[in-house]
């Protein structure tokens, strides 16, 4: 017998209502709550619409600052008031190393190796930037010369065209430059040159911008 297309369109809309179905129940059988299909509802529109996992371009927004009052929470017309290098930036142009050390615990009583936390940070963060023929336009050149000291501060998310606002989660990382590389020249690839900067304090990296 043959199915018309209003039958499989009738079958599919049954195999997904018993589906809907199932998804309504909890692990012992029963009716979850709307506000708990609602959720699921919502989680479900959020992944399926990419909007749980961004990558960086157009997203992530960083700035040079030579000066905060405040490092652990900045006001957001300090940031704003600094350079953005963004429109510099490759856009793998941004490592940002925060990594932690061990120390050996270990002891003659027993073959297992044991280790404690021991020190962390530290490490030589890098910027990779375009230069600009222009000077008046090499914006991230003049900024960042060797010696340099500072803070980067990074919004990983919030659009690289918007504007710092209180409440915004970034990072801030205190800077020295202790080196400034121009990029080996190569055909058909454009000039650019690489920071790195030496890391003189506290990082914060978790902090929220003050009004």
């Amino acid at each position: 017998m043959l199915i018309t297309t209003a039958g499989w369109l009738l079958l599919l809309a049954a195999v997904a209502l018993v589906a809907w179905f199932i998804a309504g129940l909890d692990a012992g059988g029963r009716p979850r709550s709307l506000s708990d299909l609602s959720r699921q509802l919502l989680i479900g529109l959020a992944l399926e619409h990419g909007m749980a996992r961004r990558g960086s371009t157009e997203v992530i927004r960083v700035w040079y600052v030579a000066t905060l009052a405040t490092p652990s929470a900045p006001s957001a017309a300090a940031v704003t008031a600094g350079v953005d290098l963004t429109p510099f930036l490759t856009r793998d142009g941004l490592t940002t190393p925060n990594s932690g050390s061990t120390l050996d615990v270990s002891d003659a009583s027993s073959r297992q190796n044991k280790t404690a936390a021991g020190t962390f940070g530290g490490d030589p963060i890098e910027l990779k930037l375009n230069r600009d023929d222009t000077p008046a336009n090499d914006t991230a050149w003049v900024t960042l010369p060797r010696g340099t000291a500072g803070y980067i501060v990074v919004r990983r998310f919030g659009g690289s065209a918007v504007a710092a606002t209180a409440a915004q989660k970034v990072e801030v990382w205190p800077v020295e430059v202790i080196s400034r590389e121009n990029a080996p020249i190569a055909e058909n690839a454009k000039q650019m040159f690489t920071a790195r900067c030496a890391i003189p304090g506290a990082v914060f990296d978790d902090a929220t911008l003050a009004a």
